[in-house]
């Protein structure tokens, strides 16, 4: 005897669920940090930028916001082999790519980037879009924007513009102690130095 479930199957919900077709044709939001090593140069940079803008998009995938790198220094060394040498870099360009596509479109952009003998480093991670900054608002747009912004960001604009600027110029100190105050601490040394 079998009893029939009420659990809905993933085609009812929309659910996408790990593994299947759905879930990799699926439409996410990730973010790809990098580090691009420093042989290439600030005249290189943009080459690399436009090579992983070109991997995003002829995977299918839709480039929505992007941090152009800055050289940083690495929290340790880091080797990398390119054109058959080894070199050991102790600072890299950093940036990141936030970017619309399917998880099978991930998986292609990945494999480009590992192929990428000038990418020192990478991560893709999946995002929400709560985390992706807002895209430049133009007349007549700001009421659209509005009702994008989760709730408690609009409540925290409405907060900051009431806020009042607290001013830096005075700066209070505080009172120095009585000698009532200096005798009892003495006291108190005196006992945790003769213990």
């Amino acid at each position: 005897m079998t009893e029939e479930s009420n659990i809905p199957t993933p085609e009812q919900t929309g659910v996408a669920v790990p593994g299947t077709d759905q879930d990799a044709l699926e439409t996410r939001l990730y973010e790809v940090g990098f580090h691009v090593v420093p042989l290439v140069g600030e005249d290189g940079l943009a080459t690399e930028i436009t090579s992983i803008r070109q991997a995003i998009e002829s995977n299918g995938g839709t480039v929505v916001s992007e941090e152009f790198p800055q050289l940083i220094d690495l929290a340790y060394p880091m080797q990398q082999t390119i054109a058959r040498a080894r070199h050991t870099f102790e600072r890299a360009y950093f940036g990141s790519i936030k970017f619309e596509a399917s998880g099978e479109a991930s998986i292609k952009i990945k494999n480009v980037l590992d192929a990428n003998e000038h990418i020192l480093r990478y991560i893709i991670i999946k995002t929400i879009p709560e985390e992706t900054p807002f895209r430049p608002v133009t007349d007549g747009e700001e009421e659209k924007q509005e009702e994008k912004k989760p709730k408690a960001e609009q409540e925290s604009t409405v907060v900051a513009e009431d806020a009042t600027p607290k001013s830096t110029s005075t700066v209070e100190t505080p009172e120095p102690p009585t000698e009532e105050v200096k005798k009892e601490i003495d006291k108190e040394i005196d006992k945790l130095i003769e213990e």
